[in-house]
Parts: structure tokens; sequence; C-alpha cells
């Protein structure tokens, strides 16, 4: 069962019907062929792009420890967590939405520093590099294939996902994790080049902070907190500790400490800072004020966030459940069911469970608001003391019992 999880996670339904309908057209003659042609080759490409986003995590750690670094993890895809498992060693966690990857080492030496930083974040774009160049070395390829004429094209369509993930490589831009802009392999490259950033220094860094997301993974609040908290020492002002702190407090119930917290970075990315910093500030805020039930500041709030990255699925579950508190009760159902998978267990799903419920009870529909309710209350163990509080919060208006 958790092999398919995992393979409907990489490879979802669409392509497994896109599949059944390139197989059904490739029987009829004439154009049916034609189109048959046409949906293999492209459904080819985005598996190959799959394919290649896994053989370039590898990449990277390969290299680095070609040069001596340790490989610890490699995460794939951005949504809801599927599995996790140990390759060779390495901690490896899938998740839904499987369009990107991340590979993180670490070097003990400091010899060379500055090199084996430039060879391990070359790894993964070397990799898939070398293998267009094997690729279109041994078969070539043939510019006309998507004239579809040629049947089933294997060697253009890995052709193809490889140079798309070569030029997405090595044009420089950010990415975010965790919420923080981070720079993509070339501007890495970049950095290490020309500004001498210590990449080495910030995947230490990273890794200390795994430590303390594995425990929030876990539920080990506290230790999470412990290892913030060591860090905010050395690093005071650091916006990311403490919006983290910010959360880890609000999921141990201490709401004085996440709110004091939150207006100091209130204060902050008011005056001076970037947008996205602003929008994670807000969409906590939004959480805290759904939880003390000051709901026109959560409505405000939620919508700032969301505003600024509308596929953000926290934002989309916050300004979601601020909506149906506000009354705009379809709106917020259809943004709280772009995140709701009943599937998947965990904090983002009940959240979206428990608004998904309420909004159906004022909509005086029992069977909808007994089906989510039922969900959530399934699975009252996984809730933390933010999320109790909002279930008590709305549970005293609709008269369950529970």
């Amino acid at each position: 069962m958790k092999n398919f999880r995992i393979l409907f996670s990489i490879f979802p339904v669409l392509y497994w019907v896109a599949l059944l309908g390139g197989i059904v057209l490739s029987f009829f003659k004439g154009d049916g062929v034609l189109f048959s042609n046409a949906i293999l080759n492209v459904l080819l490409i985005f598996v190959f792009i799959k394919v290649g986003i896994i053989m370039h995590e590898f990449g990277h750690l390969f290299f680095a420890w070609l040069v001596g670094g340790s490989p610890y993890q490699m995460t794939f895809g951005s949504g809801h967590e599927v599995a996790r498992f140990n390759v060779l060693g390495i901690k490896t966690i899938i998740r839904t939405k499987f369009f990107n990857g991340s590979a993180i080492s670490r070097f003990n030496k400091t010899t060379y520093l500055k090199l084996r930083n430039i060879v391990k974040v070359s790894g993964g774009l070397i990799v898939n590099a070398a293998l267009l160049l094997l690729v279109v070395g041994i078969w070539g390829f043939n510019s006309d294939f998507l004239s579809n004429k040629y049947g089933v094209c294997f060697p253009e369509t890995i052709a193809v996902a490889m140079a798309y993930l070569v030029l997405v490589s090595a044009i420089p831009f950010n990415t975010e994790s965790f919420g923080i802009s981070s720079p993509n392999d070339s501007l890495k490259l970049i950095q290490i080049v020309f500004l001498n950033r210590n990449i080495s220094k910030d995947d230490n860094y990273m890794l200390e902070n795994l430590e303390a997301h594995e425990c929030i993974d876990s539920k080990n609040y506290n230790r999470a907190i412990e290892i913030f908290e060591k860090h905010l020492v050395f690093s005071p002002t650091s916006f990311y500790l403490q919006l983290n702190l910010s959360v880890m407090y609000l999921k141990t119930g201490d709401l004085v400490k996440s709110f004091e917290i939150l207006a100091n970075l209130k204060e902050v990315v008011d005056n001076k800072s970037k947008l996205s910093n602003k929008a994670f500030v807000y969409n906590n805020l939004a959480w805290y004020f759904l939880i003390v039930k000051n709901y026109d500041e959560a409505y405000r709030c939620a919508e700032f966030a969301w505003r600024f990255n509308e596929r953000n699925s926290s934002f989309i579950g916050t300004w979601g459940s601020a909506l149906i508190e506000k009354g705009e009760i379809e709106r917020g159902i259809g943004m709280l069911g772009q995140i709701f998978n009943s599937r998947f267990v965990n904090n983002q799903t009940l959240s979206a469970a428990m608004y998904l419920g309420f909004a159906n009870f004022k909509k005086g529909s029992d069977n909808n608001k007994n089906k989510y309710f039922n969900f959530v209350v399934s699975n009252m163990s996984v809730l933390d003391e933010d999320e109790k509080i909002i279930w008590k919060n709305i549970t005293q208006r609709t008269g369950e019992i529970v």
C-alpha cells in the first residue's frame, strides 16, 4: 500500500489516465495513432523530468561524496508527506507535488572548501547534462519527433526532459524552503565563486535546523524550541528563528509568548522587510487571531498573506478559515477544498476539515458536516494545542459533544 502511495504521488492519476488514453488510441488507424503518439511522447517527457529530478539530487550527494562530503538527506516534492525511508543510509522524504527536490550534505574537512562546494553544487547539473549528451551521442536527436509520425520516441523524450532540467538549473534565481528564500544551483555557484559564500556553513546550519524540524515532525515541540532558542542567542535578529519560535509556541499553547514574538516581527516587517517575510508573519498572526476569536484581524492579516502568494498551502488554509469565520462560506469552502485530502492525516488537513465541517454546519448540510467532523474526531491524537482550541471554539458553536 505504501509503495502505491509513493508511486501515485510521483505520478498522479492524470498520468495514468493519459497512459490509458494513449494506449487505447493506438488501436485506431490514421489520426488515432498520431494522437496516441502525441499523448505518449508528452507523457514520457513529464515522466523523465521526474526521473531526472531524482537523478539530479543523487548527483548533488554523489559529487559531494566524491570530494569528501557526507550525504545526509534528500526531499522530493513540496506537499503532504507521503513516506520517509533510508536509501543507502540517506534519509529520503517523499511528498506530494513532486515537481522539485533538495539534497543536503556536509563537509567535515575545511581544506579546499570552495572547490568542494563548487563540485557539490554542480553535481545535479552535471548528471542531467551527462545523460543528455549520452542519449544524443548514442541515438542522435530527431527534431521532427513531435510530428508524432515516428511512434514513441524514448531518446528524444529523455533528451527534452534533461535539457529542461539543465536549463532550469543554469538560470540563476531564488527558490523557497520553509518560507525562506534560497538560491538555486547556478545562483549558489555564482555566490561561491564571486561572493565567497560558505555553502557548507549554510548546510551545517540547515542540518541543525533539520533536527529541529524532525522534532516538529515527531511533535517534540519543546526540543525544537530549545534548538531554535539556542541559535537565537547567537542570531537574535534572525527572522527565520523568530518565525519558527512563534509557531512552536502556538503549537504548545503558549499564546502569550507567540504573540510577543509576532508583534515584534510585525513592527520589523511593517517598517522595512521583504514582502515574503511580511506575508509569513501576517499568516501566523492571522492564525493567532483565529485562536483568540478576533476574526476581523484574522481576516485582514490572512488576506494580505494569501494575496502575496495564492499558491502557498498554509496561506490558503488560514485565508479559507478566516473567510468562513466572516461568513463568506462558499469562498472559504473553495479555498480549503484545495488543500483538504482525507488520504493524508496531518495538521493541515485536520484544520481544513474543522472549518469545512463548520462551513457545512452554517449551510445546514449535516451529512457533509459529519463527514469532516468525523475525520477530525477519528484523528484527535494528531491535534496540537492551537488546533484543540480552534476545535473547541467551533464545537461550542455547533453543539457537538466530543
